[in-house]
């Protein structure tokens, strides 16, 4: 079922994609600093249709890496005529890393605008271009009001303990296989939830999901 963006173009509108941000508290700037990104994708399947093992699933230590992987979920959605749409669970927080290098990686080929439910509470953002959406990222925090923890219990993909913050990290430093199982497994627990959350909602049409529902 297409619907219309903004510009009134019929569009057909799919989740594909997870991406989630690791941190580490700096106490001397009073701030938080990514420490990688870590991506999920299912090369267009369905929610319903998607084994969770088999995701394509990555670990992004530089702005590059990131924004090439969201390139190629884009060209995909073109190739296929759909627009992506990639889950992030609390946009409000990622956003703080995500927005600026957005902006002025694509804002010379993209119209980038945001929806937001409140000042703080941003609902996805959209990268547009000729009347066309190629990339919904969605907050699904706001969707289900849950935790990651709580999500993973739920749907049986159980997340791992948490990262340890109070450990001094920076974008370079490298990762313990651990630490790489625990930054992954949120992105499994977003696609494995919504495929639960859809089993239990048969009559809705998953491609309402993120910019209509």
């Amino acid at each position: 079922m297409p619907r219309f963006n903004k510009e009134r173009v019929a569009q057909e509108y799919r989740v594909v994609g997870a991406l989630d941000t690791e941190t580490v508290n700096v106490h001397s700037l009073e701030r938080s600093l990514p420490v990688c990104w870590q991506t999920g994708y299912n090369h267009g399947s369905t929610l319903a249709s998607t084994d969770i093992e088999a995701l394509d699933l990555r670990v992004h230590r530089s702005h590059e890496s990131l924004s090439s992987a969201l390139a190629q979920i884009v060209r995909d959605g073109v190739k296929m005529n759909y627009c992506p749409v990639v889950m992030v669970h609390n946009l409000s927080y990622d956003l703080h890393f995500l927005m600026s290098w957005i902006t002025a990686a694509w804002e010379a080929e993209y119209e980038i605008s945001c929806c937001f439910k409140s000042s703080i509470k941003p609902l996805n953002v959209k990268v547009s271009k000729g009347g066309m959406d190629r990339l919904v990222i969605w907050d699904t925090l706001t969707f289900t009001g849950m935790s990651l923890a709580k999500m993973g219990d739920m749907c049986g993909c159980e997340k791992t303990r948490e990262w340890d913050y109070s450990r001094t990290r920076h974008i370079d430093t490298p990762l313990t296989d651990e630490e790489e199982h625990y930054a992954l497994q949120d992105i499994k627990v977003m696609f494995a939830y919504l495929k639960y959350w859809l089993s239990l909602n048969p009559d809705v049409d998953e491609r309402l999901l993120g910019t209509t529902i």
